[in-house]
């Protein structure tokens, strides 16, 4: 019996960075705070990896880090709405 292991965040920076590296995370309401988002994913070496990066100074352009922060907080906006996991 596998159970797979999942990555959860509250952090819009970090999901936004984890966008740039083409890692896709589910928006739910954080179950604790509802008001709040939750940033859900497989925990895979590729996204263990990605964090890892997320907390040396690994670059990002920052014109991509905004884009993926303005995506996030749309998400973020519908999720925390009433609009359902995405």
């Amino acid at each position: 019996m596998s159970t797979e292991k999942i990555f959860r965040t509250t952090d819009y920076k970090l999901a936004a960075f984890l966008l740039s590296r083409d890692i896709l995370l589910e928006v739910r309401p954080n179950p604790h705070r509802p008001q709040k988002a939750e940033f859900t994913a497989p925990a895979t070496d590729d996204l263990l990896r990605a964090v890892a990066e997320f907390n040396s100074d690994e670059p990002i352009p920052v014109q991509t880090f905004i884009e993926n922060l303005e995506a996030i907080k749309d998400r973020m906006m519908d999720v925390t709405r009433g609009g359902g996991a995405r």
